[in-house]
């Protein structure tokens, strides 16, 4: 995992400095993502509530997996466009982690425990815009939260579905940006300032520091639901997933009508 990982984000340092274009760097991340999938840990039984589980099978495992990595990647990725906003998010996901790691595993639990200390240090620094990510930072501190997410659950320390719980506020926002871009026929590969944390810098003047609370709050909070159901309801994941998702859907959907209006008003 921290060699792919390590490869990913210099691969992603030499893009911050000389920009390999969209379609290479995605290939570059794929290739990542079933590097991961073929050679480390991949998911093959996904548990679906009231005992029954879905034995999908190796080759089923491998894609799930890989496609599970490039959305956390990419979403985390999207979402680094304000002073400490994917950072925190970010210590919020290790913290999580780290609370179910496998401590007779003592490398998965090191990690953990590792990752977590970096960005708590890190995000100090970002949020006060004396220090960025960029590409090199995010995509491999996603990829190691993506990775890491699979071999706790692997270890059956915590269901497949931690993980998502953990970063759902991202990548709600990420997915139903890129719907609505799709929509509009836009191109989904070209940066764009659409996502709803980078309207509401540009039409409520909100402070960075201010946007970044909320979706830190927001990840706090699916987070903490997502220990709670795994300490107390392991078999209930999947269903309160769904439910958070579409709590969180409606809010910004919410969210996207209020900053419409406000961009008609003025």
């Amino acid at each position: 995992l921290l060699a792919i990982a390590g490869g990913l984000g210099l691969f992603s340092l030499a893009d911050d400095l000389w920009d390999f274009g969209a379609r290479a760097k995605l290939a570059v991340h794929v290739l990542a993502a079933l590097a991961f999938a073929v050679s480390v840990a991949r998911v093959e039984v996904l548990p679906l509530g009231l005992g029954a589980e879905a034995a999908i099978g190796a080759a089923a495992g491998v894609i799930g997996t890989a496609l599970w990595l490039l959305v956390v990647m990419n979403a985390v990725n999207f979402m680094d466009g304000a002073n400490g906003l994917a950072p925190g998010a970010q210590v919020v996901a290790f913290l999580a982690l780290f609370l179910v790691a496998p401590v007779e595993q003592a490398a998965v639990f090191a990690l953990a425990v590792a990752a977590f200390g970096a960005s708590a240090g890190f995000v100090g620094w970002n949020v006060t815009g004396k220090i960025f990510q960029g590409d090199a930072g995010a995509l491999f501190a996603s990829f190691l939260f993506g990775g890491l997410s699979v071999l706790i659950a692997d270890a059956g320390t915590a269901t497949p579905w931690y993980g998502g719980f953990v970063v759902l506020p991202l990548l709600v926002d990420v997915l139903w940006t890129l719907a609505a871009r799709a929509r509009r026929g836009a191109p989904l590969l070209q940066a764009h300032r659409e996502h709803l944390y980078q309207l509401y810098l540009a039409r409520t003047g909100m402070p960075h520091a201010a946007v970044s609370l909320i979706v830190w709050g927001l990840a706090f909070l699916s987070g903490l639901i997502g220990v709670l159901v795994q300490a107390f309801a392991p078999d209930a994941s999947l269903g309160v997933l769904v439910a958070l998702t579409v709590l969180l859907s409606y809010g910004w959907l919410r969210g996207r009508k209020a900053l419409n209006a406000l961009r008609t008003d003025g």
